[in-house]
């Protein structure tokens, strides 16, 4: 089921492109924004980053759902 902690979470980390600078800009920790992302990729039943060492990159379903939010959250 999508909330919209999971969707926004998702919008900041897409934005800021990696956990760490989400985190900072919500006020929360790291785990919690990673546990977000995670429930909405379950949710989703797609992956919405790719994970490298260096950094997150948005999969294919990750930038179409990217493009949703940045509507919503404007």
């Amino acid at each position: 089921m999508l909330n919209f902690n999971h969707l926004y979470y998702f919008h900041v980390t897409a934005h800021e492109g990696s956990i760490k600078a989400a985190a900072d800009r919500l006020g929360v920790t790291q785990p919690t924004v990673s546990e977000q992302i995670r429930m909405l990729e379950r949710s989703l039943g797609v992956p919405l980053f790719d994970r490298a060492a260096n950094g997150l990159r948005l999969t294919e379903q990750g930038r179409e759902a990217f493009e949703h939010t940045t509507t919503m959250f404007l």
